[in-house]
């Protein structure tokens, strides 16, 4: 089969898989048999193992460097092993430690992704085995690192009777989010911005490491920005730095390891399934690998959302801008919404916060790696104000509990509570008890204003334009969740 730089269309059972590169995959030949009716029995299938490289190995730069052996530099190489079903993980995870190589993530994890440390030269070994569907190189995830709601004009929607009777807040939603902690990891002691507040929900109804570090603190003050970003409720500021969604709730999960490292599972759906059992339908994630390509991160989100059809999942672009082709692994997604980030209008802060109709310059641009536009909408991503974790320094002396950062995880912040305050609305207002996240998606779409920068996907989130054009009825929809039949 020739295949196209980056791309294979994978054609097996009638299901297409887009997959990346650089890897090893199993090229699946299949003959359907008919009987004298002409009617299918059965499928004969054939694997043979492929790999893109002409080299036949994976790429030389993701060789683990931190071995502990500098002779072992060449040596050894981190992967993502996909195996066909969960339970195939036991018998691979055997023979990856019977072949000299070590599990690092996923054996005890939901999802059919192991991390392992494997001796480059028996790679191929290890890919040929039969409950092996591909082999791609682990690429370390990096994190995307007040006037945000005024611009994209979810400060009006809070106003009660305006669209709605009690306003826009974030009530009754439950976003879902990993990073990197929140302040000293305690309950008892969070940030201002993110205890409860009497009478209403809990506002952390989680908060769990999933990544081997004792509590999920926050050292590197990421995940503290981000969480009040969303739903913060400006409690340390009379409200002035309030996030989007104040009265939502928050699914928090830190993957810091002991070493203060990214290190989140091998599969998000350890991730994203126990946040959609605790009824958190959003989930942003700031964070992602500095790789153009569609690798497994990508392809089990968009596994998860096509299972789960009301939950949206949201990444940061990626920070790698301002030339083409930037995006990381995981906003290759199809399903997920990606939002990239323009400037703010803090001129104060230097020269990426002075024009909200251009795109930031450290903000990554599509198109992905088979060509699809992406970012799919922008959002302020620079100089944002939000809650500071005790455990660093406040670069804002106005007010010392906040901090100023900029990202693209900002802006999928800002991305996350506006998606809260839009999914509130169509519960209150249009009587959806579950809105589909393909319906979320396509309304923000629908709803934001152009830009004359084609990097900036399909404009700015305009979160007033949106609701206000479903109040008014100019925006039709039909929210179909069955999706095609057999026909």
């Amino acid at each position: 089969m020739k295949l196209k730089r980056w791309v294979l269309l994978f054609l097996v059972f009638g299901i297409i898989l887009l997959l990346g590169t650089k890897c090893y995959y199993k090229e699946i030949n299949y003959s359907p048999i008919k009987d004298v009716n002409h009617n299918p029995l059965k499928i004969k299938v054939e694997a043979k193992l492929k790999t893109f490289n002409e080299e036949g190995t994976l790429p030389n730069g993701t060789v683990n460097k931190r071995t502990g052996d500098p002779t072992s530099f060449e040596k050894y190489i981190t992967v993502n092993v996909i195996v066909a079903e969960d339970k195939d993980k036991t018998k691979i995870s055997q023979e990856v430690k019977k072949l000299g190589g070590e599990i690092l993530r996923g054996e005890k994890e939901k999802g059919v992704i192991l991390r392992a440390k494997i001796p480059v030269a028996v790679l191929k070994r290890l890919a040929a085995s039969s409950q092996v569907v591909r082999v791609e190189p682990y690429i370390a995830s990096q994190f995307l690192n007040d006037r945000a709601a005024g611009i994209i004009g979810a400060e009006p929607l809070a106003a009660h009777g305006f669209v709605s009777i009690a306003g826009l807040t974030g009530a009754n939603q439950v976003v879902g989010l990993a990073d990197s902690g929140l302040g000293r990891g305690k309950w008892e002691d969070l940030p201002e911005d993110l205890k409860s507040k009497p009478g209403q929900k809990p506002k952390v109804i989680m908060l769990k490491s999933l990544a081997g570090r004792p509590r999920p603190d926050d050292p590197v003050g990421h995940g503290t920005h981000i969480a009040a970003t969303i739903a913060g409720t400006g409690l340390a500021s009379q409200g002035k730095f309030a996030g989007l969604a104040p009265e939502a709730s928050l699914y928090f999960q830190g993957i810091l390891n002991k070493e203060g490292e990214i290190d989140p599972p091998a599969d998000v759906t350890a991730l994203y399934l126990p946040a959609f059992e605790a009824n958190a339908y959003l989930y942003v994630n700031g964070w992602g690998s500095p790789s153009n390509a569609y690798l497994s991160n990508a392809a089990q989100t968009d596994a998860f959302m096509r299972r789960h059809p009301d939950f949206l999942v949201i990444f940061g672009a990626g920070n790698k801008g301002p030339a083409a082709g930037t995006i990381t692994a995981e906003a290759n997604s199809k399903n997920a919404l990606v939002i990239g980030a323009t400037e703010n209008i803090r001129p104060a802060f230097g020269f990426d916060n002075d024009n909200v109709n251009e795109l930031a310059r450290f903000s990554s641009r599509g198109p992905t790696a088979d060509g699809r536009i992406k970012p799919d909408l922008v959002v302020p991503g620079a100089g944002i104000v939000s809650a500071c974790s005790p455990l660093v320094s406040s670069n804002f002396s106005a007010f010392s509990q906040y901090t100023r950062l900029s990202g693209t995880s900002m802006a999928a912040a800002v991305g996350g509570g506006a998606a809260a305050l839009l999914r509130e609305y169509l519960q209150k207002e249009e009587k959806i008890a579950l809105p589909a996240a393909a319906l979320l998606k396509a309304l923000l779409i629908n709803g934001a204003a152009q830009l004359e920068v084609t990097e900036a996907g399909f404009g700015r989130l305009d979160l007033l334009r949106t609701v206000l054009a479903l109040k008014e009825k100019t925006f039709r929809y039909l929210e179909e969740k069955d999706g095609l039949a057999e026909g």
